[in-house]
């Protein structure tokens, strides 16, 4: 929530052009999965990070999922 806040308050990054930076950021445990892939967690961040896209951008999402391989869907 910091780095989204700080990329948000930065303000614009070229003169005369008025352009408000956003980021989404979808973040995964190892905690959560303590015994799964590092493919498994990756996966985990990714879907968070389209969960904050779709839920509007500029937001941050914690996985809540527990997916112990990188098989899993």
């Amino acid at each position: 929530e910091e780095m989204r806040l700080a990329v948000e308050q930065m303000g614009p990054v070229a003169v005369d052009v008025p352009v408000t930076l956003t980021i989404s950021v979808g973040v995964a445990s190892v905690r959560a999965m303590p015994e799964g892939s590092a493919l498994g967690l990756v996966k985990l961040a990714d879907r968070a990070l389209y969960d904050a896209k779709n839920a509007g951008r500029n937001c941050v999402v914690v996985s809540d999922r527990f997916e112990m391989n990188a098989s899993a869907s």
